[in-house]
């Protein structure tokens, strides 16, 4: 719908050159007197415009300093961390840590509204109309994903009337947890 300012487009560049470049705060406020003629804002004001912008509201928990557990289901109670008994909290009863969720659903919705983004979504399709068995090219020649394309959906052993991939705007989702420790030793990734 709306188009974006030309000030918005600027920022909109320097927040993906900080983004990017792993540029911290205190560099990006620098920006505005390193450019003074440009209508860069502080950086509260940009992450609240950017945030504005991109339409995505964080989910914020409280989460372990250690990074243990976020306090949230089971632990949505506890005052110590049940693995290292660090407090939640800090003197004044403020969380010690949090962590910021972007939800999944409607990063997904903003990709599909998005032609770009959606015709690259398509790719699966695509790709299965050109597969050559026992050629594995990519994810969606590999036996997993051919064993699951068509066959009925089941939740809780029971089938329910959809099946996997079976509508070209089905979406395969996958999930890279690089750097991410599965098991309480945290000696693996």
């Amino acid at each position: 719908g709306n188009k974006l300012t030309e000030a918005d487009m600027n920022l909109l560049r320097a927040w993906t050159l900080k983004v990017e470049e792993r540029l911290t705060d205190k560099a990006f406020d620098r920006f505005r007197f390193a450019f003074h003629n440009s209508d860069l804002p502080s950086i509260k004001a940009a992450k609240t415009r950017v945030a504005f912008l991109s339409g995505f509201t964080p989910e914020i928990y409280d989460c372990c300093v250690n990074s243990c557990v976020c306090y949230t289901g089971p632990y949505a109670d506890c005052r110590q961390c049940p693995h290292c008994n660090e407090d939640r909290f800090d003197r004044s009863g403020r969380p010690r840590k949090h962590f910021r969720y972007l939800p999944l659903i409607p990063r997904l919705r903003t990709a599909a509204a998005n032609v770009s983004y959606a015709t690259k979504m398509q790719y699966r399709t695509k790709h299965d109309q050109s597969y050559t068995p026992g050629i594995t090219t990519d994810i969606f020649g590999g036996t997993h994903y051919r064993h699951l394309k068509g066959k009925q959906v089941e939740i809780d052993d029971r089938p329910i009337p959809s099946w996997f991939f079976n509508d070209p705007r089905d979406i395969a989702l996958g999930l890279s947890t690089d750097g991410f420790g599965p098991h309480k030793s945290r000696t693996k990734t």
